[in-house]
């Protein structure tokens, strides 16, 4: 459409027309994503958080990777009345045939515990987690409430051994600062290495050779 040949009287169907100069912004809608089905970074009401920052340290800091999630009737969103679990495997990278160890992280919120007030909705029972290897033989004998609350640790913290003393793990807890009432960061830390002496070179022997025998 044209404008006339003098830029000093411009017209547009034959209308003065007075040019602007105007800054346009084209926003484009971000494509859908489908919802998470990991137990990480869920949501700002889930019982615990794992950044997933986190995990990606554990897997490269360590010899250390998680395999799956796995969970036991697990709403969307999670509110924690089911445990979920957080399969992780120990593997030397030099000697991955000769060792291959899973260990289990268990989360969620005791239901022994939950209170109720009236006819209101029942309140949320206390954190609680822990971590086995094996996995234990069922539902029922992951969680106990005399070992297992968080809010019983020092400090929100306890160190669990494994594998007859070779290997240990930390797990610490803070509240989140999107939820500090409800939601807890849960961090995990291994501070026994069972390639990391001699000594502990030299139980590892006899701990593969005792599961030779009990197979």
């Amino acid at each position: 459409m044209g404008l006339g040949g003098n830029v000093n009287d411009l017209r547009l169907n034959g209308h003065q027309a007075i040019p602007e100069w105007r800054s346009i912004y084209l926003a484009h809608y971000h494509p859908p994503i489908p919802p998470t089905r990991v137990l990480v970074d869920r949501g700002i009401s889930a019982p615990f958080r794992i950044p997933r920052w986190h995990i990606r340290d554990l897997q490269q800091q360590s010899r250390i990777r998680l395999l799956e999630v796995e969970h036991f009737g697990l709403e969307v969103p999670w509110s924690g009345s089911h445990s979920a679990a957080f399969i992780f495997e120990y593997a030397h990278p030099s000697i991955p045939d000769m060792f291959s160890e899973r260990f289990y992280l268990y989360l969620g919120l005791c239901a022994a515990s939950r209170g109720h007030l009236n006819d209101a909705p029942s309140i949320p029972g206390p954190h609680w987690a822990t971590i086995q290897s094996p996995a234990p033989a069922g539902l029922e004998h992951i969680h106990s409430c005399a070992e297992d609350h968080v809010r019983d640790w020092a400090n929100s913290t306890k160190r669990f051994v494994l594998w007859t003393g070779m290997f240990e793990v930390v797990l610490r807890f803070t509240p989140c600062p999107l939820n500090p009432s409800g939601t807890l960061i849960v961090n995990v830390e291994f501070t026994k290495d069972p390639f990391s002496s001699a000594e502990a070179a030299t139980q590892l022997s006899d701990y593969i050779e005792a599961l030779a025998l009990e197979s």
